[in-house]
């Protein structure tokens, strides 16, 4: 076949370099620029640190680390390898533990009730729902009528926000691991598509979890600052300030994850990289935060509802 004959009914690849119609039978090299195609397949077998770990290489902790302080040469490596059991694994023990984290943080914003000093006549003074048990309270005597002087909790609407949270965060987050693994190879261009370009990176990308789990943590101590308030501890973290840290550190991991996510796109073939850069900038982080928003909110109506009509609520 001459570069610019019509390819025939049996011609089913193309060159990866130039996207050059090859027929059925594979040539030692590509007619229109040269690339040797037999010599060996556009991509290779994983052989990370963590998947040669019985060998001497990395465990966990130490692939994260290999991850995030990857250099320009090391993700050029890592693009070219294709996804593993090794990978499946590592990307899946990260997505577990962000979704403990999560989905205990997404369980201790619910069940919770403070009575002012001021509702001390009020009829709502004792709870007419199921599961409520009394946290924290001190006398209300001497203080503003709006001073909290009660604080209760349902742990029934924590325990049911905690499964159903996790549950529903599991299926949600399989789903954007499917969506980007498809965009980022409908990103390539034609000749590159099917190749598994970036499989295994995007596996390993999951090690920003543990960043973002640790802001998350962060967040469990909410409850804290309620009951430091009713109890009038001499210090006690306000809730603004834990759930400000909670987002700088979540968001830091979400934005070092995001510039990881650009330069991995960099290491695409140079006449696919502008394609590929720019969907990794725009379309992974918008998926996932929208994601994450519609859960936490969406699913936190739809609980509310459930627990009214449960007789769980106040």
């Amino acid at each position: 076949m001459t570069p610019g004959s019509v390819p025939s009914e049996a011609t089913k690849d193309r060159c990866p370099a130039c996207g050059q119609p090859l027929p059925e039978e594979i040539p030692e090299s590509c007619p229109l620029c040269g690339l040797a195609l037999r010599a060996a397949a556009p991509t290779g077998e994983d052989i990370s640190p963590y998947a040669l770990r019985s060998d001497g290489g990395k465990g966990f902790f130490g692939m994260c680390e290999w991850i995030w302080f990857a250099g320009g040469g090391r993700l050029k490596h890592l693009a070219q390898m294709r996804r593993s059991a090794a990978s499946r694994r590592f990307a899946r023990l990260n997505r577990a533990h962000l979704v403990v984290f999560l989905s205990i943080l997404f369980g201790v914003s619910f069940g919770w009730h403070s009575l002012a000093r001021s509702s001390d006549v009020s009829p709502d003074r004792q709870p007419t729902g199921r599961g409520w048990l009394l946290a924290a309270e001190r006398d209300g005597e001497g203080l503003p009528a709006d001073a909290p002087v009660e604080l209760w909790w349902n742990p029934t609407q924590f325990i049911i926000a905690s499964v159903v949270g996790s549950l529903m965060l599991i299926l949600l987050l399989w789903m954007v691991d499917a969506l980007i693994r498809a965009g980022s190879d409908a990103a390539h261009s034609a000749a590159y598509r099917g190749q598994h370009r970036m499989t295994a990176a995007l596996d390993y990308f999951n090690s920003w979890c543990l960043h973002a789990s640790a802001g998350v943590f962060l967040g469990w101590f909410a409850p804290f600052a309620r009951i430091g308030q009713v109890l009038s501890w001499t210090w006690s973290p306000s809730r603004f300030a834990l759930t400000l840290s909670a987002a700088v550190v979540s968001g830091l991991a979400l934005v070092m994850w995001w510039f990881w996510l650009v330069r991995l796109g960099n290491c695409a073939p140079y006449r696919t990289r502008t394609r590929v850069v720019t969907y990794f900038a725009v379309v992974p982080v918008v998926v996932l935060s929208g994601t994450l928003v519609g859960w936490w909110y969406g699913l936190g109506y739809l609980l509310d509802e459930a627990y009214r009509l449960m007789g769980l609520t106040w």
